[in-house]
């Protein structure tokens, strides 16, 4: 059985989230990667899907930021947006398992801002 997730205006995304309640991925277009890389990549994507229920980016964030399908990280970041799936996935794997941290500086500060709000 296929399981695709679909938003509104979209043919198809791999996960989708809210803010402060909860987030939902779809492991099916992974299934072709070798059992360690689909492994890795599904981490990077609940990584990623997690940071927007904890508000990352943070919606008054100007820098580094663009608005596709949400907010989205510009840095070499797990935040950023991947639209060519798995390749996009693959590449934010590598550059975290490379750099050793999964957010950039300002996701970080972002994480910061929302578990410092009242």
């Amino acid at each position: 059985m296929k399981s695709y997730i679909y938003l509104k205006n979209t043919n198809f995304v791999i996960g989708a989230s809210r803010e402060g309640t909860c987030a939902l991925i779809s492991t099916y277009r992974f299934n072709d990667l070798e059992p360690d890389q689909k492994y890795e990549v599904i981490k990077t994507e609940t990584i990623h899907e997690f940071g927007h229920v904890l508000g990352i980016p943070y919606n008054n964030r100007k820098t580094n930021v663009e608005n596709n399908i949400g907010l989205h990280c510009t840095n070499k970041c797990v935040m950023s947006q991947g639209l060519c799936v798995p390749d996009d996935w693959i590449k934010f794997t590598e550059d975290r398992l490379r750099s050793g941290k999964p957010l950039c500086d300002q996701c970080v500060d972002d994480l910061n801002i929302y578990f410092s709000r009242k």
